[in-house]
């Protein structure tokens, strides 16, 4: 992001306010007086224009005597991404035909140039992650980015990541990262998963279980730890309508059943079967799960 300023005589005050949060934000930007135009250096002032990607117009009462005050204006805003206008008492001028985004206070004008400070630095990032990734010969898709969950892959999952796919991204049927990390068991991008803001109670459309049922079908022990740190809906039924506990006995994971009965799991809670917890561990004589779920 290249920030160019244009500003009338009178207005210095202001561009040095402007210039020194430039500085502390790291963006890069250059400053030009709007001279008259017999002592304009035309060649210099188009070169400077073309670098910018951004431009600030700080216009005077007597901006308007000049021509090369609307002819910045009609080159800024058809070739920078975003001009914008901060005037003294209201004045707009020719500057309405332009549809420039008008700051009506230095306060608003700073904020608006530093959020597209933001996501200029996050589009950059964007295109680096995207360019990385096609070196690495990666599909840029969900499915890309899932196959490097599979593979345990963290530098590409990173990449995905950073191109913009939100942790909480879902494929065509339904299955969000999270449950395809838990089911490959990948612990650690579980983990970064979760801390990047994938929703822990998340159901899967094609079984319709939630991450944590996912790690008790698949007897995980670690991941279901890690799941225990954020707030957990432990009732939620499948398609079959059984829920954590009943999974974990059917795997007969004498470890994560405690750990869910302490959790708080109802091992009274039936399935479309009419079976609950309890039940299935009786049928498939588990006799130390059993004791373990009928504890005070």
């Amino acid at each position: 992001m290249n920030v160019i300023l244009i500003y009338s005589p009178g207005r210095e005050g202001e561009v040095i306010s402007l210039a020194a949060l430039f500085s502390i934000k790291g963006i890069p930007f250059s400053a030009e007086k709007a001279e008259p135009p017999n002592t304009q250096n035309w060649k210099a002032w188009i070169e400077r224009l073309r670098e910018a990607t951004y431009s600030v117009f700080l216009p005077g009462h007597e901006s308007w005597d000049s021509p090369f005050w609307l002819w910045a204006a009609g080159y800024t805003a058809g070739a920078h991404e975003k001009s914008y206008l901060h005037s003294l008492e209201g004045v707009h001028g020719p500057f309405d035909d332009f549809h420039f985004l008008y700051c009506a206070t230095f306060e608003e004008l700073a904020t608006a140039l530093f959020e597209d400070h933001r996501h200029w630095i996050q589009r950059q990032d964007q295109r680096a992650a995207e360019a990385e990734l096609i070196l690495r010969d990666r599909e840029i898709s969900i499915t890309g980015m899932i196959h490097s969950i599979i593979e345990n892959n963290i530098d590409d999952f990173l990449l995905y990541l950073r191109y913009g796919y939100s942790p909480n991204s879902k494929d065509r049927r339904g299955v969000s990262l999270l449950h395809h990390a838990i089911r490959a068991g990948q612990l650690e991008i579980a983990r970064l998963l979760l801390e990047k803001g994938a929703n822990p109670n998340s159901v899967a459309e094609d079984r319709g279980n939630t991450p944590l049922m996912d790690a008790a079908a698949t007897s995980n022990i670690e991941i279901i730890k890690l799941l225990m740190k954020y707030q957990l809906d432990l009732e939620v039924e499948s398609k079959n309508g059984q829920t954590a506990l009943v999974l974990a006995v059917g795997c007969k994971s004498e470890e994560i059943v405690r750990l869910l009965k302490n959790l708080g799991a109802d091992p009274n809670h039936k399935d479309k079967l009419g079976l609950d917890a309890i039940g299935y561990a009786r049928v498939l004589g588990l006799s130390n799960i059993l004791s373990i779920l009928q504890e005070e």
